[in-house]
């Protein structure tokens, strides 16, 4: 093993066989593909993560980026920084009291790798409330959001939800 391949997990200073790789590392690169290509393709249970979410005492809220479909989505992520005009009146009904406002409103949305949220977003954000939760926080609702971009989560900041026009 080269001295660079202690310190990073790239795949730098592979073995070789004749002028190609060796069989190992690229069946394993192979298998690194397939599973990229899964999870970008996956979609979002939120019924499952709603669930999983609910033992968190705060409302959870389900809406829909502008993208109709993962197919879409990905052909077009920039509609994922929007709502949908049905999602976009839940979230304004939702957020209309300027008064009453949350300190934070969690936006979890499957981005480009649904599993990840999927997997991670009950057990970061129950950590991550008890502590707000121990130092007074008013949580607002986790919003679960299908087929959005990061971006859809500065809507739920400024209490303003960009709706895409339905064409």
């Amino acid at each position: 093993m080269g001295p660079l391949r202690r310190h990073t997990t790239a795949r730098i200073g592979l073995a070789r066989t004749g002028a190609s790789l060796a069989t190992v590392p690229v069946l394993a690169a192979r298998m690194a593909h397939a599973q990229a290509r899964d999870a970008v393709h996956a979609s979002l249970d939120r019924a499952q993560l709603a669930n999983t979410l609910s033992g968190l005492d705060v409302p959870i809220i389900q809406v829909n980026a502008a993208a109709p479909d993962r197919q879409t989505y990905l052909l077009k992520p920039d509609l994922g920084r929007s709502v949908d005009k049905p999602s976009a009146d839940i979230l304004d009904d939702t957020f209309h009291d300027q008064l009453n406002r949350p300190d934070l409103v969690v936006v979890v949305t499957d981005g480009l790798s649904a599993r990840a949220a999927q997997d991670h977003a009950a057990p970061v954000l129950e950590i991550l409330f008890n502590v707000l939760r121990s130092q007074g926080w008013h949580l607002g609702p986790v919003v679960l959001a299908r087929h959005g971009r990061v971006a859809i989560a500065a809507h739920a900041h400024t209490g303003t939800f960009r709706c895409h026009p339905q064409r």
